[in-house]
């Protein structure tokens, strides 16, 4: 009542007249038929109802059959052929996992089968020859989503039931898997593959083989972080597997894969990459064991929402997996090249990173998903950084190479310690930053950059040590730094000439040393700095001008805010200056501010000085230096009478008393004005002063002058007051009131009377100059003559 169909027999028997036994009878019996087939089970539960007893959702709608053949008996020997075309259709399968609402298999080729009717088993006696088929199906159903193909062609080949034995020859040009629209899980939308390759098993075994070239196919593969259309894997050489049915373990042989150039879509932009060639290794799925060797490719990103415009690598290694733990190997010569880099204020054309060493990666598969960065470690590294030139605002740096040594790393928490080296560093706004090696050590984490910097350079005998501190993503740095002492006697030259300082030929240094610290900020690309400069016991000389003891401390302080600022203050001390008047005890304070600007000022401040004995000071006063001009007073006290009137180089005058005294002055440029200076005495003192023959000749004709020499042979004053005034072509214009006596003339009567003296000062400071470099010379000759 269950089955519904057809069966035609056409049979033809032959059998021996004399019937002695069944045996013989039979033996001697012959019989053929030609038959046909089509049958449907229309409840074929009953046939699965005690091997699915205990499963669930399971069942068939229907079984058909369908063929034809031919049969023969004769000598004990059963022959039965089904023709091609046979075949076996499953309908309305339904199983936990898989539905299909038709399977079938169908015969390619005769099936031939032989079967010995004697005392043998019958799995013995049953033989079956090669014979080929083709499977089909329709519409089916997986929990992860629909399966379609075109037909499987199965060769059958080497069947020996009593052994257990059989080798399956399969082909299937196309397989495809595509996931339900409500299965989020799989993160593709078709699988395709071409598969090719035998099935054989034996007693204990199952092997299968895939050849090589088949092909392996995603289709719209995307997840959270990549997309890409088309994805195609083809292995490069036969895959064998086997799995032992006694001792449940699988082998799988190692094998070559190739993954096609591929072009992939990111939130950081388009990856793409070339063939990649892997070689599979030690594959044990029961230890979940694997090492994947990839050999060099390259890869590029075209990139969006990053710094760069594109980025560029070339790599080769391996990769390792073994129960849970998961190890990346990349050889060294690893190549990152960086296009059009941007970030915060820095930019570079190409950047190239290579890879000098190994580095390794490794990471647990088991708590990755909860925290992928904290299962993963990170070997030392070390690398070489080239490129072009890195711009920063409008400064241009030029560089050699950057090597980079990562001693350890963590990604979670972020902890990297590593060293760097840079040579050849050349800023093309600053003549002496040339040819520069700075080499750092630098601690990385969440928060922090900080890093302790050394600066040497080619040209220059100098060194400088710094520490820099970087948050907030570089956008909040801060650092400071120190110079090494520099010996000006060895270097302040060479420093000079680097610098482009315009200093005199015949300037000479013999001793002193120079020493700066400074620190700075960055935030939010606005630039803070200040320096500290020390200058100890400087010593120069210029021919007759002779400086020694300078003594300075100042700070130099910068700002980017607004308009940008820059300005320099501190204090100076000159021990002594020998020149056409000596000084010594020099100090003043000064401020330079606007440098930067038109309105840049000179500030000098509490001045003091001793010359020719006496204190001097200067007012405060203000010098803008694009049109330099000012105006201030000159005080001095307690200056010996007897040093100012040496000046002259007259023997025959001399003089006591001290004077004190203010000079108002002006100047615009180069050029000095003062204007109704006063000097005084401070207490009593004399002047003698005796005229040679030819003033004496001069005071017979003038009667008021002979007065004047008689009584400054010996002149005791009581009052002596000047009024000076000096102009730019060196005039010097004394009015000078003197009050006193002189014991010896006139019975020592009180006498007041006013002299005028004009004398030129730039000629008496040659004259000066002249009379110093002729005792010099004398002394060089008298010196030589001696030798």
């Amino acid at each position: 009542s269950f089955i519904n169909g057809e069966l035609s027999i056409n049979k033809h028997l032959r059998a021996p007249a004399q019937f002695s036994n069944l045996k013989d009878w039979i033996t001697a019996s012959s019989a053929q038929s030609d038959f046909s087939f089509d049958l449907t089970h229309s409840n074929p539960k009953l046939l699965l109802a005690k091997s699915t007893a205990s499963l669930n959702n399971t069942g068939i709608n229907s079984l058909q059959i369908k063929g034809s053949g031919n049969s023969h008996y004769q000598r004990q020997l059963f022959k039965l052929n089904l023709d091609p075309t046979s075949s076996i259709a499953i309908n309305g399968l339904q199983l936990p996992t898989l539905q299909a609402d038709k399977l079938s298999l169908s015969l390619s080729s005769a099936l031939s089968t032989t079967f010995v009717i004697d005392d043998s088993p019958l799995i013995e006696a049953l033989k079956i020859a090669d014979f080929s088929a083709i499977f089909v199906s329709d519409k089916i159903h997986t929990d992860f989503g629909s399966i379609s193909h075109l037909p499987l062609e199965l060769a059958l080949t080497a069947v020996d039931l009593a052994n257990t034995q059989l080798s399956i020859n399969y082909h299937l040009a196309e397989l495809q898997l595509s996931p339900d629209k409500n299965n989020s899980a799989l993160p593709f939308n078709r699988i395709k593959s071409e598969l090719k390759g035998s099935v054989k098993i034996g007693k204990n075994q199952i092997q299968a083989s895939i050849n090589p070239k088949s092909e392996f196919e995603i289709i719209d593969l995307a997840t959270d972080a990549l997309s890409t259309d088309h994805l195609k894997i083809t292995n490069n050489q036969a895959i064998y597997a086997a799995f032992n049915l006694t001792t449940k373990k699988s082998v799988i042989t190692d094998h070559a894969l190739t993954i096609a150039s591929t072009t992939w879509q990111s939130t950081f932009g388009k990856f793409t990459h070339s063939d990649i060639d892997l070689k599979i290794a030690d594959l044990d799925i029961e230890n979940q064991r694997i090492n994947v060797q990839f050999n060099p490719f390259s890869a590029s990103l075209q990139a969006k929402k990053l710094p760069v415009k594109s980025i560029e690598i070339t790599a080769s290694g391996n990769a390792q997996a073994n129960n849970g733990e998961l190890s990346l190997t990349l050889n060294k010569g690893l190549l990152l090249q960086l296009k059009k880099l941007n970030t915060a204020g820095i930019r570079a054309s190409t950047l190239k990173l290579r890879t000098t060493t190994d580095s390794q990666l490794k990471a647990s598969l088991i708590s990755f998903a909860s925290n992928p960065l904290r299962s993963i470690t990170l070997s030392p590294l070390s690398a070489v950084i080239t490129g072009s030139s890195i711009r920063y605002a409008t400064q241009k740096i030029n560089y050699q190479s950057l090597s980079v040594k990562v001693h350890s790393s963590s990604l979670s928490p972020l902890r990297i310690r590593a060293d760097s080296n840079i040579k050849q560093v050349s800023l093309s706004h600053h003549p002496a930053l040339k040819k520069l090696n700075i080499s750092a050590s630098h601690k990385i984490d969440n928060k922090r950059h900080r890093l302790n910097v050394k600066l040497t350079s080619q040209h220059l005998p100098i060194a400088i040590t710094a520490q820099v501190d970087s948050r907030n993503q570089y956008r909040n740095i801060t650092g400071n730094w120190k110079l090494s002492p520099i010996n000006l006697a060895e270097h302040g030259l060479t420093i000079a000439k680097t610098l482009q300082l315009a200093l005199p030929e015949a300037l000479n240094i013999s001793t002193g040393l120079y020493q700066q610290q400074g620190k700075f900020s960055l935030k939010n690309n606005r630039l803070k700095g200040s320096a500290t400069h020390q200058l100890s016991d400087l010593a120069l000389d210029i021919k007759t001008l002779a400086i020694a003891g300078i003594n300075s401390v100042s700070e130099s302080s910068y700002s980017s805010e607004g308009s940008s600022q820059l300005s320099h203050s501190g204090n100076i001390t000159i021990s002594t200056i020998n020149h056409a008047i000596p000084m010594s005890d020099f100090s003043a304070t000064f401020k330079l501010r606007n440098l930067l600007k038109d309105s840049a000022t000179l500030s000098i401040n509490n001045t003091k000085a001793i010359i020719l004995e006496a204190n001097l000071s200067v007012d405060n006063f203000k010098i803008p230096l694009k049109h330099p001009r000012g105006a201030s007073v000159l005080h001095f006290s307690n200056l010996p009478l007897n040093n100012l009137l040496a000046l002259e180089q007259q023997p025959s005058l001399t003089g006591t008393g001290t004077l004190a005294g203010k000079l108002p002055f002006n100047f615009i440029d180069k050029q000095l004005w003062i204007k109704n200076g006063e000097i005084h005495s401070t207490d009593n003192g004399y002047i003698r002063y005796h005229a040679n023959d030819q003033v004496r000749a001069f005071a017979n004709t003038n009667a008021g002058l002979d007065i004047a020499l008689n009584v400054l042979e010996d002149f005791h004053y009581k009052v002596l007051s000047i009024n000076a005034n000096y102009t730019p072509n060196g005039d010097l214009i004394l009015h000078n009131k003197l009050s006193g006596k002189n014991p010896n003339w006139q019975n020592g009567q009180p006498i007041e009377f006013a002299i005028n003296i004009e004398e030129n000062v730039l000629q008496l400071l040659k004259a000066l100059q002249f009379s110093d470099q002729l005792a010099e010379q004398i002394q060089k000759k008298v010196e030589k003559s001696q030798k």
